[in-house]
């Protein structure tokens, strides 16, 4: 049995739908990272929803998004920690 053909994720936010060229950019987050360093958190917490809400369709595509956000958090912890 021939695995189907999945929609592909990338982490710099590019989204590829099944039998499509080019990848739809739903969100970057190197975007989000520059909008929750100067701080526009609740504005990058809900582009952050946004995306998921796109992903969560495909559990593998929400746990890869999940895996970006934490990576992101961790590195404004670490950002903010140094400031300090």
């Amino acid at each position: 049995m021939k695995p189907t053909p999945q929609a592909s994720f990338s982490y710099d936010g590019s989204y590829r739908p099944v039998g499509s060229g080019k990848p739809l950019c739903l969100f970057s987050f190197i975007l989000l990272y520059r909008m929750l360093v100067q701080a526009h958190v609740q504005l990058a917490w809900f582009g952050i929803m946004q995306f998921l809400m796109h992903m969560k369709s495909s559990q593998r595509h929400f746990q890869r998004a999940m895996s970006c956000i934490l990576s992101i958090k961790y590195q404004l912890l670490v950002h903010f920690s140094h400031d300090k």
